[in-house]
């Protein structure tokens, strides 16, 4: 049974109102529903009776007692565990894969720092955000999703989408194209990009469907085979080097927003410790950290 749906349930129980619950816990309507759908499903009776309003049916009366030392119980473990050393605890911490290294390698050495054990895992976006929901992460450091506002979340860094071309390509140098102008380009393509399908509609609304030379699921062997002047890659901004030529396509209007989501119930110490450790990250290389507004 997941404890935020018995949450869900009670403060449903105790305004007698669905969107005056969901304000009262900082969640979105659809998805306080959907959670006490799934409570209903998992207990196999109905706990509202809709059609009067929201009223508790019979099962919902006998379950609210319960749920509330289910909370009770909860909350005397959490101050339990508090007690134990924060070494053995270790901090799990989700990565999405496509973060550039020095951002991984900043944000573990100040965890590190503070004595935190870690326990580390890439995984895609849509993973990092379910384990983070079924409470396997303690916290995600992920492209967010497309709701502007959600508890426990920190945006930390909004970026376009660009192509990075060879030293030897005839945009090198240039800071803006058009598709016609890549048309041609052969492409290396990140099998794990995020924005690939959007721009290849992008690129085929506009007639032009450039050859794949590569595939690759490493974000540093495509801007080694970029250097070689094996073709042109897109990526995220945070993703090229110094040394690397890049380009911005006027058609693609792409960019990922990137930050910080804590498990509702982290506790404030690791919490504050996570929110202070992502402040100032070095996100954008030397040559663009200047120009780059964010």
């Amino acid at each position: 049974m997941n404890l935020a749906f018995v949450r869900y349930f009670l403060a449903v129980a105790e305004t007698g109102h669905f969107t005056r619950a969901a304000r009262r816990l900082n969640v979105t309507q659809p998805t306080l529903s959907a959670g006490i759908a799934r409570l209903e499903e998992e207990l196999g009776a109905r706990l509202f009776d809709r059609r009067r309003g929201v009223v508790l049916t019979e099962a919902g009366s006998r379950l609210v007692p319960q749920a509330r030392i289910i909370i009770d119980a909860w909350a005397g473990a959490r101050a339990e565990l508090r007690q134990v050393p924060v070494a053995r605890r270790p901090l799990r911490l989700g990565l999405l894969p496509t973060l550039p290294d020095r951002i991984v390698m900043t944000l573990t050495a100040r965890l590190a720092a503070s004595g935190r054990t870690l326990d580390l895992v890439e995984a895609p976006a849509e993973t990092l955000q379910t384990r983070l929901r079924r409470g396997q992460h303690d916290a995600i450091l992920t492209v967010l999703p497309d709701e502007a506002t959600l508890p426990r979340l920190r945006a930390l860094h909004r970026e376009a989408y660009v192509v990075a071309v060879p030293s030897s390509h005839v945009l090198a140098g240039y800071s803006r194209a058009t598709i016609a102008d890549l048309a041609t380009t052969p492409f290396v393509l990140r099998q794990h990009c995020e924005a690939h399908a959007a721009a290849r509609r992008v690129f085929a609304h506009h007639g032009a469907r450039p050859p794949v030379v590569a595939r690759t699921a490493s974000d540093a062997r495509a801007l080694a085979l970029v250097a070689a002047g094996t073709g042109a890659c897109l990526m995220p901004e945070s993703l090229t080097e110094a040394t690397t030529d890049v380009v911005a396509v006027a058609e693609v209007r792409l960019e990922r927003r990137l930050g910080l989501m804590l498990r509702p119930d982290l506790d404030p110490d690791a919490a504050d410790l996570l929110r202070e450790s992502v402040r100032g990250l070095p996100w954008m290389p030397p040559r663009q950290a200047t120009l780059i507004a964010h």
